[in-house]
């Protein structure tokens, strides 16, 4: 039941992947997804642009292919329009920069938009308190939960993992 079942209210799940492995993108379909069903979401982005996010949104919204989109820009806002009309409001916070003011983004997002998904893209970019990179990290975390478990978000969490996989003979798992 829990692999069919999708996530419950107050979860949170984190997607790991290496470098350009679709994080983003995955987020990106789930806010698309969530916003289709009426459910209201926020975005914290530490990792695109606003136009890179736009983009993304537009190549969503329209078949049109991008190098058409400057001579057919009356389709395209059509496109996105359309697209727009039919789902629940997404908020798009860029360069928080710290856990604590994505935190607070997303507690603002869930008073004011009733937003029930967050993303946020990446977790490492993020900064907390810790003497080094792996207790930032895990305050990161910390703080990210504990928001979680204040509003009953579903927050999906993306992170990064080392490229130093790439430079070992063999892919093979190890501890």
């Amino acid at each position: 039941y829990a692999i069919g079942g999708g996530v419950a209210a107050g979860e949170m799940v984190i997607l790991a992947a290496r470098p350009s492995h679709g994080k983003s993108a995955v987020g990106l379909q789930a806010i698309h997804s969530a916003t289709a069903a009426g459910i209201p979401a926020v975005l914290v982005s530490e990792e695109m642009s606003a136009i890179a996010l736009g983009k993304r949104t537009i190549q969503f919204a329209t078949d049109t292919h991008e190098e058409h989109w400057r001579d057919q820009a009356d389709q395209v806002r059509g496109s996105l329009d359309a697209h727009f009309a039919r789902r629940a409001t997404c908020r798009v916070v860029e360069g928080c920069g710290t856990a604590k003011a994505a935190c607070d983004e997303i507690r603002r997002s869930v008073d004011e938009d009733g937003a029930r998904l967050a993303v946020v893209d990446y977790a490492q970019l993020l900064r907390s308190d810790g003497r080094g990179r792996y207790e930032q990290v895990t305050n990161t975390s910390i703080a990210l939960r504990q928001v979680v478990n204040e509003t009953g978000i579903v927050l999906l969490l993306l992170a990064q993992l080392s490229r130093s996989i790439e430079g070992r003979p063999s892919f093979t798992p190890m501890m």
